[in-house]
């Protein structure tokens, strides 16, 4: 358990670090190069961006439509935050264990890239859901993130609370930053982008 406005502002930093980390990735290379492969079984850089953006679409109308329902139902922020045992399950089930991802699954078919349409612009895209979703969480400092429940891609049943919901997706983004990270060095692109990974 911890402070809400701590916790908030501990998911804030890292949606911020991974806005950094992508924009300094699109000025070191080409999509040219974002769009190219390692082998043909592995996703490219954009492949990954476009699989994020892919559960983006899903979770951020989610998100909005929740907050705007608390907002309006008065369900005032409560001061310390304590994570759901189903959320937090999924949440560690998903982020990266230091250089290492952890529980390696295969991908929903709508939400693999490779067999999707991956769009020159998935960059942009990506980054401009990122924006949205820092707009969400200091929106979210208005409600009570915990008492608020949302369905996942898994379905509408089981629901995990909001705050739960907003560190999945972002444990999420950053298992696939790692693969990014492995990717690229992959291709070993020249010059090598000097990345800080949390």
């Amino acid at each position: 358990m911890q402070k809400t406005s701590e916790y908030l502002n501990q998911l804030i930093n890292s949606v911020e670090h991974i806005i950094q980390t992508v924009e300094e990735i699109t000025r070191t290379y080409s999509v040219a190069q974002l769009a190219q492969r390692p082998t043909p079984e592995r996703w490219s850089v954009l492949d990954c961006l476009e699989h994020l953006s892919l559960y983006g679409d899903f979770y951020l109308p989610v998100f909005e439509k929740t907050i705007e329902k608390g907002i309006q139902q008065n369900k005032a922020p409560r001061q310390n935050f304590k994570p759901g045992w189903l959320g937090n399950f999924f949440v560690n089930s998903m982020k990266p264990k230091g250089t290492k991802i952890p529980n390696p699954m295969k991908t929903f078919k709508d939400k693999n890239p490779v067999l999707t349409f991956v769009p020159d612009n998935a960059m942009e895209r990506f980054l401009n859901q990122q924006e949205q979703l820092l707009i969400l969480l200091k929106k979210a400092r208005r409600t009570d993130i915990q008492k608020l429940r949302i369905p996942t891609t898994l379905g509408s049943f089981p629901k995990i609370n909001l705050g739960d919901g907003f560190a999945f997706l972002i444990a999420h983004e950053e298992r696939h930053l790692l693969q990014i990270q492995n990717t690229l060095a992959a291709l070993d692109f020249q010059p090598k982008v000097q990345l800080k990974w949390s």
